[in-house]
């Protein structure tokens, strides 16, 4: 998705979930030293990985911050852009997520990140429920058109998929958290036209318009998702 940020020097980034650091390090390196990225996760494990990684790059230009995607510890309006990784599909409260992005983001600011859509229709319900597909990111993913519909109701302008390809079973079996047990509940239960596209992985674009008239909004939408 970092093909598709546009990041400028100087700009005050936000890694939503930074995981082990990667995006973040790539991100500090193309916004420069006049620039900062606040790496954020809610396990204090991940931001000890991430801290590793920044000092082995080197790089003095990366804040780390402890806490939630749904309630983001950053001021209104204080970032020019946020990115993500395959991290908003965790969250039961997507619109809260969503509402909290248009709140810190500057008049004008963007967001691109890659994220997994699914047709829940497509997922039996005995793989729904399943926590290992919940914590691999597919039974917790919206389908793409409430994605998009979501970040427009959260203030956001322009929101488009940029890329999307294919996610397939043999794709959910390379992640440790799919256990083996599941991989072959989902080999059974979903029809095999579609096992090499149980899911989708894309990269969404939007972006807050220029002046801070979609503010109340968004308030709107947090309200609503408590």
């Amino acid at each position: 998705h970092l093909r598709y940020a546009d990041i400028r020097l100087g700009e005050i980034i936000l890694d939503l979930g930074c995981g082990g650091g990667i995006d973040t390090i790539l991100a500090a390196q193309r916004t420069g030293p006049t620039g900062k990225v606040i790496a954020l996760d809610f396990l204090p494990e991940m931001l000890d990985r991430t801290a590793d990684a920044v000092r082995e790059a080197g790089l003095s230009n990366v804040g780390l911050v402890e806490g939630e995607m749904e309630a983001i510890p950053c001021p209104d309006a204080s970032v020019d852009l946020i990115i993500s990784n395959g991290v908003i599909n965790l969250s039961a409260r997507k619109a809260m997520v969503m509402a909290e992005c248009a709140r810190v983001l500057r008049p004008g600011g963007r967001l691109c990140v890659s994220d997994l859509t699914v047709e829940q229709d497509d997922l039996p319900p005995e793989i729904a429920t399943q926590p290992a597909a919940w914590a691999g990111c597919v039974a917790g993913a919206l389908a793409e058109d409430g994605f998009l519909h979501k970040l427009e109701r959260a203030g956001f302008e322009d929101a488009e998929v940029v890329e999307r390809a294919p996610f397939s079973i043999d794709d959910c079996a390379l992640y440790p958290l799919f256990s083996d047990q599941v991989i072959e509940l989902m080999r059974t239960l979903i029809p095999v036209d579609q096992h090499a596209r149980v899911a989708a992985t894309v990269v969404v674009k939007a972006h807050l318009p220029e002046v801070d008239e979609m503010r109340s909004e968004a308030s709107a939408v947090r309200s609503e998702a408590g």
